[in-house]
């Protein structure tokens, strides 16, 4: 059974000067402890199905989906 997993970016500033971050719900794929990041696909949301990398310096909180 895969877990799913939400993963949030630090927050940010972004274009219109406003403090946000991003959040994803995504199965984990790979996890590059000696490369420093994490590869996953959002099951949700409009970068569904997008493979992402995210290095860990930049992750705020990662954690597991209730069933």
């Amino acid at each position: 059974m895969d877990r799913k997993y939400v993963i949030e970016s630090k927050r940010y500033v972004d274009d219109d000067g406003n403090r946000t971050h991003d959040l994803w719900v995504s199965f984990v794929e790979d996890i590059k402890i000696e490369d420093g990041f994490f590869k996953f696909t959002p099951i949700d949301g409009k970068h569904a199905g997008l493979k992402h990398y995210i290095t860990f310096s930049n992750i705020q909180i990662v954690r597991e989906c209730p069933e």
